[in-house]
């Protein structure tokens, strides 16, 4: 995948370029700090279906794009331009901001996030672990918030993480910094226009990206994923989980989110793959 990764980097970096630039200053070289920290954050909505390798190639791309503007721009030195924010943080809140609404899947009250002990708080618990991952089960309030400030404020913003170890969210654990003027959302739905706080998040996107790969190569890759992160106990049960949520969660995505301006190919590539995702 690295002529892919290396000409997709290549576009955002040209796009986020003329992003900073003013027109009247467009195809005049400008100094780092001028060129770069003029408007901003530029940001870029990574999605795909489950088991696409969306998280890996978001990690490959960031690396691109610091190198990019390291070796270009004398005055970056070793601070990072790029950062990326998986949308996994956003899958329960933090306890102390817990909604005590009926949660629903179709509610349009206040967001409730997926965490495991959120979950037992849903209307139907059992639904609602057997399809954590789904687009319901989001904070998606709290992520629209997020990229929003993304925008307005150009201080440090914590983001929240996700624990493979936990399986559970980590509140504040990743800092977007001030130098962060690239910013590379990952994850199912940074793209996605159904709802009302997912579809104002999507339209904040400046460069949509789509990762692709196929349901059968989605379905082995997220098999291999549940039986290594101990899910499931069996080659069955991960079948049939993947089945019954991810693939659904992934043709529901592709069907309603913002046309890409950019598509990846996802392939297999043992030099990109992560022990968190496979590639």
């Amino acid at each position: 995948m690295d002529i892919q990764l290396a000409a997709t980097s290549a576009a955002i970096t040209a796009a986020a370029d003329r992003h900073f630039q003013e027109a009247s200053l467009s195809g005049h070289h400008q100094e780092y700090t001028d060129r770069v920290c003029r408007r901003g954050r530029f940001l870029v909505g990574i999605a795909g279906r489950p088991g696409s390798g969306k998280t890996t190639v978001a990690r490959a791309l960031c690396v691109l794009i610091n190198r990019h503007y390291r070796a270009s721009e004398p005055a970056a030195e070793d601070a990072d331009v790029a950062v990326v924010v998986g949308l996994d943080g956003w899958s329960a809140r933090p306890a102390h901001s817990l909604s005590t609404a009926v949660l629903t899947p179709d509610s349009s009250g206040p967001s409730v996030a997926s965490s495991r002990a959120v979950l037992d708080r849903f209307d139907d618990p059992a639904e609602a672990h057997r399809r954590r991952g789904a687009a319901w089960t989001f904070d998606a309030a709290g992520y629209r918030a997020f990229v929003e400030r993304l925008l307005r404020e150009e201080g440090e913003l914590a983001a929240p993480t996700f624990s493979h170890t936990t399986k559970d969210p980590v509140a504040g654990g990743l800092s977007v910094l001030p130098r962060h003027k690239i910013v590379l959302l990952e994850g199912l739905y940074t793209l996605l226009e159904h709802g009302a706080h997912w579809a104002a998040a999507a339209r904040l996107v400046h460069l949509p990206i789509l990762v692709a790969v196929g349901p059968e190569t989605a379905q082995l890759r997220l098999v291999r994923r549940h039986l290594r992160a101990g899910i499931v106990a069996d080659p069955r049960q991960a079948i049939h989980r993947v089945a019954a949520n991810d693939l659904p969660n992934g043709e529901y995505l592709l069907a309603n989110s913002r046309q890409p301006a950019l598509l990846i190919t996802s392939i297999d590539d043992p030099a990109l793959a992560a022990p968190d995702e496979a590639p």
